[in-house]
């Protein structure tokens, strides 16, 4: 195999539950793209998943990280080809909607504790959708860059409602 994908729960599964004893029989140095998609993806878990199987030829350059979920055929953002993870420290008592973001680093130190948090950077959006962010309480104002606000997706690959459900649908 050298292309797979799993949900952020899945990397935490195979990291707390493959045995090291199982990790010997592997050779995972085949894997080019290892997609987690997730809403949110856990740097946590991606930087465990990636410890505890580059000794078995995972390469560190491997994981791309996506921005997914269901009502977008998964992925809405993905990282481009051939780079590596970039993780963001923030403050986590900044990270409030409607506020500008603080300038953030990029850090290779990953931190989750109760005033710093870690994020991965998940990419740029899919061809045929578009990412924008817009006000918790009025979605049509749109927010400037370096603000923390509600994701809007819009583009082919979303779903335009829910299959044989047409009193949720009239709400949308």
């Amino acid at each position: 195999a050298t292309t797979a994908c799993s949900p952020d729960f899945g990397f935490h599964h195979m990291t707390v539950r493959i045995s090291a004893e199982k990790c010997k029989e592997l050779d995972l140095s085949s894997i080019r793209i290892f997609f987690s998609g997730a809403e949110p993806v856990s740097s946590l878990v991606v930087s465990g998943f990636i410890n505890k199987f580059s000794p078995y030829g995972l390469k560190r350059n491997v994981i791309f990280p996506a921005y997914g979920l269901a009502e977008s055929s998964v992925a809405v953002t993905v990282p481009e080809n051939n780079r590596k993870l970039f993780y963001w420290s923030f403050d986590r008592l900044q990270l409030s909607l409607g506020k500008a973001i603080p300038v953030c680093k990029n850090t290779i130190f990953i931190k989750d504790t109760e005033k710093e948090c870690t994020l991965l950077d998940n990419g740029i959006p899919v061809k045929g959708c578009a990412v924008r962010i817009g006000e918790r309480e009025n979605p049509e104002c749109l927010l400037n860059e370096n603000m923390v606000g509600k994701i809007q997706i819009k583009g082919c690959n979303v779903t335009n409602g829910y299959i044989h459900n047409p009193v949720k649908n009239k709400d949308l």
